[in-house]
């Protein structure tokens, strides 16, 4: 996208640039399609939970014509990976 829009409006800067005049517009990211997005609701970080099944809550967005095949879940901070069920 081209001119003042492309340029000034839609980027994403990170989260310490919080105003509009220290914003290095020629380093902002672009927004176009939205990525693969996933989350885990309902854990506390830290929070030691049973062994055994549990339930995990949560949600996976693609953007565009994409779509979210599975979703996969680690608890070993990506080591091993378990096919989550939905």
């Amino acid at each position: 996208m081209g001119g003042y829009i492309g340029v000034y409006s839609y980027k994403l800067f990170p989260p310490y640039i919080r105003e509009e005049k220290t914003a290095d517009f020629s380093r902002g990211l672009a927004l176009g399609e939205i990525s693969v997005n996933a989350l885990i609701c309902g854990l506390l970080e830290g929070e030691t939970l049973p062994a055994g099944p549990l339930p995990v809550q949560g949600y996976a967005i693609a953007g565009g014509e994409h779509r979210i095949e599975r979703v996969d879940i680690s608890i070993d901070e990506g080591r091993m990976w378990v096919g989550g069920i939905y």
